[in-house]
Formats: structure tokens, C-alpha cells, sequence
């Protein structure tokens, strides 16, 4: 397990390192429409996948009649980490624009009724404009 973290690390570095190091015309890549969706939605998916993760593969789960081989067992966690994604992807979608987009906009209209607000447009998510 640990080695998956530093895998995570060293993506994580060199993403940086390239935005960083790169200058904008390198990274625009990072304002394509379905990254900025993905960051959008990031936080809803965080919160919902392991808890569908559960169920997905407790529901796979309950069907087995016996322990599968080491090949099924294989294409059955693929399967179920493929459902789990597109399951999560849907949930966190519908949790963001009707939690997280109305509570984002709630307090960007509460904050912005004070004089002097630094929060700006581009504060606000892609969707929301």
C-alpha cells in the first residue's frame, strides 16, 4: 500500500513541476472543460465513492456462491471498481448541483452584499456563470 501513495506523490510532483515550470502555454491543457468539471464535482465524488464502493461490492459480493479463482477474482474487482466509478461520477454530480453549487452561490451572494467583497466572478464555479 505504500507504494501507492509515493506513485501519488510523484504524479502529483511532476503536474506541479510542469504548471510551474512550463509557463500558461503549456498547462492550458488544465482549463480543458472536462478537468475543470472533474475539479468541480472532486469533492462529492471524494465523499460518496468509498461508502458506493461498499455497497457495489457488497451487492457483487452476495451473489457469489463460492470463493472465485485468482482470474475471477481479478475481473470481478475490475468490474466492481469500474461500477464504483461511474456510480460516483453520477452521485457526485447530482450532489454538486444541489448541495455544493447552491451553498457556493448562497454565500458568494451573502458575502458579496457587503461593501468591499473580494469575491470576484471568477470565484464563483465554471457552471454557475
Amino acid at each position: 500500500m505504500p507504494q501507492k501513495f509515493i506513485f501519488d506523490a510523484v504524479v502529483s510532483f511532476q503536474i506541479i513541476a510542469f504548471v510551474l515550470l512550463a509557463g500558461q502555454q503549456a498547462a492550458r491543457w488544465l482549463l480543458w472543460r472536462q478537468l475543470v468539471l472533474l475539479g468541480d464535482i472532486s469533492f462529492s465524488f471524494y465523499v460518496h465513492s468509498f461508502p458506493l464502493q461498499l455497497i457495489v461490492a457488497g451487492w457483487t459480493l452476495a451473489f457469489l456462491t463460492s470463493a472465485p479463482s485468482a482470474m475471477a477474482a481479478s475481473v470481478l474487482t475490475l468490474a466492481i471498481t469500474v461500477a464504483t466509478v461511474f456510480i460516483s461520477v453520477v452521485v457526485a454530480e447530482v450532489s454538486y448541483r444541489s448541495v455544493e453549487l447552491p451553498a457556493k452561490i448562497a454565500s458568494q451572494r451573502q458575502i458579496g452584499a457587503g461593501e468591499g467583497s473580494s469575491m470576484r466572478d471568477r470565484d464563483l464555479p465554471a457552471r454557475s456563470r
